[in-house]
């Protein structure tokens, strides 16, 4: 047990090192912009960083689960819900809370698809 528990450990330290590293900086402003841009380039710089976020937090609810350092998953993204689907879910949350745009992406991300895609 003490085993999966510190492997469970590591794969969310290092998902999450790996989260933080590449967009530590940006704001929620940022993400936004890059998701509602009529540029294809900037818009797939927007749908990566949102794909890798889901995929984080099923690997980190998985590991956590399985380890036994949590009941059960907090965000449950639902199979067949697509990138699309979470970026319209990101500029929807933004336009709510306005108030939340200067404060780090990965806080709102994680609070949107809360609200979104809560398990149980």
């Amino acid at each position: 047990m003490r085993f999966k528990a510190a492997f469970a450990s590591l794969i969310v330290l290092g998902l999450a090192i790996l989260l933080y590293a590449q967009r530590a900086q940006e704001t929620y402003q940022d993400l936004v912009q890059e998701c509602e841009s009529t540029d294809q380039v900037i818009r797939r710089t927007c749908e990566r960083y949102l794909k890798g976020f889901v995929d984080a937090i099923f690997v980190s609810g998985e590991a956590l689960t399985y380890s036994g350092l949590a009941k059960s998953r907090e965000i449950c993204v639902p199979d067949g819900a697509t990138v699309e689907q979470v970026r319209r879910i990101i500029i929807s949350h933004a336009s709510k809370f306005p108030q939340l745009l200067h404060f780090p992406a990965r806080f709102n991300v994680r609070d949107a698809l809360l609200d979104a895609f809560p398990c149980g």
